[in-house]
């Protein structure tokens, strides 16, 4: 590269220098018949041939101090050149490589795509915690339906097993009442018969265990007598009033009933039965008695108090 600058200025610096006169005696160019010599000089003394071989619009006089000085290594010729190697190696990386413009819009293409991933990883979150907070809130509304079921089943099972007790005890009827009723507002006075001796034995028979009690009170004489009993149904005691006319039974009447169940034994349906009703000898009626689905207990603790009544009502005296 430097020979061929340095051959160059050469070049141009002799095309430069002024042309030696010619001796006396020899044909002068204007002779020669050569166009060159002819040709007239532009403003800046360089002839019209000197452009067209290529070396340049520079005069000589211009050209050839710069190219000495480039060959000489003079600061000014080197940064002359470093500046045109430099614009051109500026130039061919702008060809070859990627403009500012493109890298810019790289630039944005890539915040592009990872705000969307971070607002897609953002959304799949808010998505995942939305499910999770909604099958709490269906197990946490199972779980008070459940609840609410169960409470509700819970308060009608109460109410079905405190309405029979309400039923039952809503028409109880007092002693005194019955009584009352029975003898027409004329209460005789009350006698006892005692349970003693051999009666101990038939009274623990006719009730299938063992009474609570040593006596029993009756009001009434031989013809026409009522008595007041209790007996155990399941768990609770049941008040009986029975009414006896000549050995057999007139009226038998529930006048308090403290079971859950089996308070289907007070209604009429039910204690017609043993209307005119007597015992045998061996203490039983003398007509079967028809139970109740669900008031077995009940029926025969009332079966057994007419039989009691019935049998203790032969010891009255005249």
């Amino acid at each position: 590269m430097a020979a061929t600058v340095t051959a160059r200025s050469s070049s141009v610096t002799e095309a430069s220098s002024p042309a030696p006169s010619p001796p006396s005696g020899a044909p002068s160019p204007s002779s020669a018949g050569t166009s060159s010599a002819s040709a007239p000089e532009d403003s800046s003394g360089a002839s019209p041939s000197a452009g067209a071989s290529g070396v340049g619009t520079c005069s000589g006089s211009t050209v050839g101090p710069i190219l000495s000085g480039a060959a000489a290594g003079s600061p000014v010729a080197g940064s002359a050149a470093g500046t045109g190697v430099g614009a051109g190696v500026a130039v061919g990386s702008a060809v070859a490589g990627v403009t500012p413009t493109e890298r810019a819009a790289k630039r944005v293409a890539a915040a592009v795509r990872d705000l969307t991933a971070l607002l897609t990883t953002t959304l799949l979150a808010l998505l995942a915690l939305l499910t999770l907070l909604a099958l709490l809130a269906l197990a946490l509304l199972s779980s008070l339906l459940a609840l609410l079921v169960a409470l509700l089943t819970l308060l009608a099972l109460l109410v079905a097993l405190c309405i029979p007790l309400v039923i039952a005890s809503g028409d109880s009827i007092a002693p005194e009442e019955f009584l009352a009723r029975v003898f027409a507002g004329n209460l005789p006075a009350s006698n006892t018969v005692w349970i003693s001796g051999d009666k101990k034995q038939t009274v623990e028979d006719i009730l299938g265990h063992r009474p609570a009690f040593l006596r029993v009170r009756y009001w009434g004489n031989r013809d026409r007598s009522a008595w007041i009993v209790d007996e155990i149904g399941k768990t609770e005691p049941i008040t009986i009033g029975v009414v006896i006319v000549g050995k057999q039974i007139e009226e038998i009447k529930v006048l308090a009933f403290r079971e859950s169940r089996g308070w289907e034994i007070k209604y009429e349906f039910f204690t017609r039965q043993f209307d005119g009703v007597h015992i045998k000898d061996s203490q039983r009626l003398s007509r079967s008695i028809d139970g109740i689905s669900g008031a077995t207990l009940s029926v025969k603790a009332m079966t057994n108090v007419s039989r009691l009544a019935l049998y203790l009502a032969e010891f009255i005296s005249s």
